[in-house]
């Protein structure tokens, strides 16, 4: 049974924001609030890893939110980790040529920069509870979405697995 996104927000502690991730990235038009939790998950996601605050210029679908990404981030109240991407996104002077080659390269590069998302990445706040907070505010524009379960998801992937292929037999 697919759960709606209301129902989820009925729970105490945030559920399910990997599924409401890809629910939110799966409509066609998003609301400013919308982008807003999509944005904010998607930070969320790419910031988990060994990269750390790195993750958000580091990994495509973060930087390419880059430039709203503080924004977005203040808005569903995680004005800790929006402070702490602007200041990493305003210490990569993203008009250097030496950029040019790739910027995992350049990074690598500089100490200075790692030592600084390092910094700046201790302490920062759990946005989980932010983002579960927004979502439920009545004010906020988040429709009832369906999210689907796990047990949902990893159903689909096996039944894309084991389905017949469409390869042409002559």
């Amino acid at each position: 049974m697919t759960e709606t996104l209301h129902n989820l927000l009925g729970q105490e502690d945030p559920a399910s924001l990997p599924q409401i991730e890809r629910a939110l990235a799966s409509q066609d038009e998003l609301s400013q609030d919308q982008e807003a939790v999509l944005s904010a998950l998607i930070w969320r996601r790419c910031t988990q890893g060994s990269a750390g605050l790195l993750g958000s210029v580091l990994q495509r679908d973060c930087a390419q939110r880059i430039e709203e990404m503080p924004t977005h981030l203040e808005a569903v109240g995680a004005s800790d980790a929006a402070a702490a991407t602007q200041e990493l996104v305003d210490a990569i002077p993203l008009d250097d040529d030496r950029i040019k080659a790739g910027l995992v390269d350049w990074i690598d590069t500089q100490t200075d920069v790692v030592r600084k998302a390092r910094e700046l990445g201790t302490g920062l706040e759990d946005i989980d509870r932010a983002i579960w907070e927004f979502m439920k505010d009545p004010t906020t524009e988040i429709p009832d979405l369906p999210i689907s379960t796990r047990a949902q998801i990893l159903l689909a992937k096996l039944r894309a697995f084991f389905s017949p292929g469409t390869a042409e037999t002559s």
